[in-house]
């Protein structure tokens, strides 16, 4: 929103706000300074092999099904010989800096998000620069070069301080780069192994971007200690709980959306208030600001497809509740799923009939027509990419995003400038973070220069025989190396 132009939004007396009038306050009615500030273009690196997940179910003796439709996976991106994060991390900027026509002194910033980290002490953004120094024979020693730690959710916090260095100018001229690099591996014969994959994402961030703007102005957060997936010293695969691992990624994006509700309505309704000071007098339950209700898309991270439409449950359930909507879903699915709003997430945890009730009105909720329609229009086209690379941690939330943009500008008129997107990101450990963008002024030739279909085509299928050959030989140099 310009200076001096006046709000639109329409604020009922109990304190709502109109659907349709709050939509566009949520990314143009941010202070003008963070009109110009988000991702210019991105890169994927993905690995040049793959195994499919049938594959791997008729080597554990379990139905194809219960991994390709269950999980959501169909291919998982393997690392060969010659690949690891690194190479997907420079290989991912390299592209990005070619096809941009970047100059090493452009560049003011690396920040590297990763869980995949080969070195406790040394940053992966010090073994990145190498590479492309070896590569352009250009020197980068100039960069400030970091890494960032918050398993999955590093990456977005990595893109939202780079935004706020160029937003306080400390970039001085110069833009920067985040890249987002992982290999999700986990033990053969483990629960996580349908769930495995690799591949990068990086980022160049910018004022005046061509492809999203981002608005960090209004954010949910939700921080707290949690043993569901963690990764002691020396260890090459994770330790995971997974089902408190699946229930805390969904309280978790939860209280971070509402959170980020919040300040979405706090913020309108104090300049609604400067502005005209006026509150209107029609009372429309029907029109209360519900927030999947004034994103066009729902980017989640995805670590699998399933995941997604249990948060979108979760998150449409709590909105929804004591809404006329609410109770035409419940008069369809027949009864009124579990309520627990107001309880921690270990009290809710701790009780295995509530656990048992929720699961099981998440799925019922499913099969509602108004859930399928928003399911299907606003997180579904995200998660193609996901389906055939698997998980990919601080990667796959711009994964998720590419594969949305791929599939949607495939479609004529889908796409439009200012289009919202609610970004809803997840770390183990635990932490989530709910931020919003919009699609910018040029994001055509941005989004056809993805070339995430082409990349996916181009991949070489890796026998099952081989995955397990090649798995037990690393695992071995790793167990030899920590001395088991």
């Amino acid at each position: 929103m310009k200076s001096g132009q006046k709000s639109e939004i329409s604020v009922c007396e109990n304190g709502t706000f109109s659907r349709d009038k709050i939509k566009d306050f949520v990314v143009s009615q941010k202070p003008s300074v963070f009109e110009d500030v988000g991702i210019d273009d991105l890169a994927i690196c993905v690995p040049k092999r793959y195994i499919e997940t049938g594959d791997l179910a008729d080597l554990r003796g379990v139905p194809r099904e219960k991994f390709t439709d269950g999980i959501g996976i169909r291919k998982m991106g393997i690392f060969t010989e010659d690949e690891d994060v690194i190479t997907v991390a420079s290989d991912a900027i390299l592209e990005l800096i070619n096809k941009n026509n970047l100059d090493a002194r452009d560049i003011g910033r690396l920040y590297a998000a990763t869980e995949s980290s080969i070195d406790e002490s040394k940053p992966l953004v010090c073994f990145v620069i190498k590479k492309l120094e070896e590569n352009l024979g250009v020197e980068f020693n100039h960069v400030q070069g970091l890494e960032n730690k918050f398993a999955c959710l590093g990456g977005s916090y990595s893109l939202f301080d780079t935004c706020n260095w160029v937003l306080s100018k400390m970039n001085k001229d110069k833009v920067g780069i985040v890249v987002c690099a992982d290999e999700a591996k986990y033990d053969l014969n483990s629960s996580g192994e349908p769930t495995q994959g690799a591949g990068a994402v990086a980022m160049l961030i910018k004022d005046n971007p061509r492809l999203l703007n981002l608005d960090f102005t209004n954010t949910g957060v939700f921080t707290q200690d949690s043993y569901d997936f963690y990764r002691p010293f020396g260890k090459s695969t994770p330790i995971v709980n997974g089902e408190l691992s699946t229930f805390s990624y969904l309280y978790a994006m939860r209280v971070a959306f509402d959170r980020y509700v919040k300040n979405v309505r706090k913020n309108a309704l104090s300049r609604k208030k400067e502005e005209e000071n006026a509150l209107s007098r029609k009372k429309e339950e029907e029109n209360r600001y519900v927030l999947t209700d004034i994103f066009d898309y729902l980017v989640f991270h995805t670590p699998y497809p399933k995941i997604t439409k249990h948060a979108l449950a979760f998150l449409l359930r709590h909105e929804l509740r004591g809404t006329d909507r609410w109770k035409r879903i419940c008069e369809e699915i027949g009864d009124e799923p579990i309520y627990m709003d107001g309880k921690t997430l270990e009290s809710v945890f701790s009780d295995k009939k509530t656990m048992a009730g929720d699961y099981l009105s998440r799925k019922k909720l499913f099969g509602s027509e108004e859930f399928k329609n928003i399911y299907e229009r606003k997180v579904l086209p995200s998660q193609w990419a996901i389906s055939e690379i698997g998980n990919t941690y601080t990667a796959s939330i711009f994964i998720s995003l590419a594969s949305m943009l791929t599939l949607e500008g495939e479609k004529t008129g889908y796409l439009q400038e200012g289009k919202k997107i609610g970004f809803g990101a997840y770390g183990s450990g635990s932490g989530s973070l709910v931020f919003s963008g919009a699609l910018s002024h040029d994001y055509k030739p941005v989004v056809k220069g993805i070339r995430l279909r082409e990349k996916l085509n181009t991949r070489e299928k890796l026998l099952i025989e081989e995955y397990v050959e090649r798995r037990l030989s690393t695992d071995h140099r790793s167990h030899a190396a920590i001395g088991e």
